[in-house]
């Protein structure tokens, strides 16, 4: 994923990288932080994560996981 952020002068960009887990969470890493790049974690799978994908202009991300109900 890339996010933009565009403000009167600053312009930059920041890139994640987003993925599922066996703890039942999605983590989004920033990959150019050296230290602590894990920069948000979502919660609410009741089971081990095994995808995420975003929709075609990245404005949605969904995720499943292993219970499929």
């Amino acid at each position: 994923m890339r996010a933009m952020y565009l403000r009167d002068v600053d312009v930059f960009i920041v890139v994640f990288a987003v993925s599922g887990s066996e703890d039942m969470a999605v983590y989004f890493f920033d990959v150019e932080r050296a230290e602590k790049p894990c920069v948000n974690k979502l919660l609410g799978h009741s089971a081990p994560v095994l995808d995420v994908c975003w929709n075609y202009d990245e404005s949605l991300l969904a995720s499943c996981d292993t219970e499929v109900q």
